[in-house]
């Protein structure tokens, strides 16, 4: 198991938790429920990942959830709120859209474990025909030593946004749970940047889901830089005629870090796209698990998806292992999907070395180098900036050999 709470999790748990926050009937019944899936469901399978994450066995945590809250950014147009105020203030919103339509809690036990323990959360509610200029910041800094962070965001028809997630946390922390649910409506466009950079102590568990609507375009690109283990799972559902997902997991691993990233997208409607890039550099005794999968259902025609993978090995002990896979019901599609890893190449370390950069100055141009392709994808400097810090950070102990 995953997870060891010093002392056993049940009803009581779950019932001081809600009222704490002071919750309506409806949001403790809909822990309650979450909380008797976990006990019942199974553990999940280890055979394609998950079991790569844990290798130190379980975490221990104490069983106190404690209530968290962050600091948000205000907007004039958006509803940007904590999801103990939402559930005051916008209760129906919530009710009707909080782990309903888009994440499920019986997907797979964990999912049923945050959705009983949450303790933090932020909803974004964009409105109609609302276009933010300025990007959205949210910071999920986990300061607790369980920490389960919900992010709610809803975008109404031709609204229009950026939204900036920071995960951090403290040598407090060892587990933090997130879960992401985007629900787009028609001609709605999200570009939506997920950095985490957790310390070393934490676990981090992650389940995006995003549901597209017609013509709907969303842009998901997730960095992951810290954390001891991680396990993340993105999936796009394009249920709308048109509707454009991209998803770009970008890793950059080392010593003992083990990430286990899955990302699927799944079509549902004709004249869709996709396109998967998961790009990996791994260093020391780092391991990732790759799983890509691009769908496409029979009613799905005139639609295109595309995944690919790239990874970087700058340690001989490093392992990779990309699963990638097609599920293709409609033959009148255009699909593809490939997986490539390399190795540094001696010869140009030896040359930059030799024009008189340092070994230091070599590494972290060849990871800087590697990365900046993908960098282009991201439009906002102070975001860049955040990044190419964490890149110098942990190129310094790169050991390229």
């Amino acid at each position: 198991m995953l997870l060891n709470f010093k002392s056993e999790i049940n009803e009581s748990t779950i019932k001081d938790l809600s009222k704490d926050k002071n919750e309506p009937e409806w949001m403790l019944k809909k822990r309650l429920n979450s909380y008797y899936l976990y006990k019942n469901l199974e553990e999940p399978s280890n055979k394609y990942g998950l079991g790569i994450i844990n290798k130190q066995g379980t975490i221990n945590i104490d069983n106190k959830i404690k209530n968290t809250q962050n600091k948000l950014p205000s907007n004039s147009s958006t509803i940007i709120e904590s999801f103990e105020n939402a559930i005051k203030n916008h209760e129906s919103l919530i009710k009707e859209n909080f782990m309903t339509h888009c994440i499920n809690p019986s997907e797979n036990k964990y999912v049923a474990l945050h959705n009983s323990l949450w303790n933090n959360g932020v909803l974004i509610f964009i409105p109609k025909d609302n276009i933010n200029k300025d990007p959205i910041n949210i910071t999920l800094d986990n300061k607790e030593e369980a920490q389960f962070n919900n992010i709610l965001i809803i975008a109404e028809e031709n609204c229009g946004s950026t939204i900036l997630i920071n995960k951090t946390s403290n040598k407090i922390n060892k587990f933090s749970s997130n879960i992401i649910e985007v629900i787009t409506k028609s001609n709605s466009k999200l570009n939506i940047v997920n950095f985490q950079d957790l310390e070393n102590n934490s676990n981090d568990f992650s389940t995006t889901k995003i549901l597209q609507k017609n013509s709907s375009n969303v842009t998901y690109t997730e960095f992951g830089f810290g954390s001891n283990s991680s396990n993340s799972k993105i999936s796009s559902i394009l249920g709308g005629g048109e509707a454009n997902s991209k998803i770009y997991s970008l890793n950059y691993c080392t010593n003992t870090q083990n990430f286990d990233i899955n990302i699927s997208t799944i079509h549902k409607s004709p004249f869709t796209y996709s396109d998967i890039l998961s790009a990996n550099i791994l260093d020391n005794k780092a391991k990732l698990i790759f799983n890509g999968l691009i769908k496409i259902e029979n009613n799905a025609h005139n639609s295109v998806g595309y995944q690919k993978e790239e990874n970087l090995l700058l340690s001989k002990e490093a392992e990779v292992y990309p699963i990638p896979n097609l599920q293709i019901e409609n033959y009148d599609v255009k699909c593809s999907h490939s997986a490539s890893t390399t190795n540094i190449d001696e010869e140009k370390i030896f040359y930059l070395m030799s024009r008189g950069l340092t070994e230091e100055q070599t590494k972290k141009l060849v990871i800087k180098g590697y990365f900046n392709k993908f960098l282009s994808l991201i439009n906002n400097e102070e975001v860049k900036d955040i990044i190419e810090s964490s890149i110098n950070g942990k190129s310094k102990y790169a050991s390229l050999n």
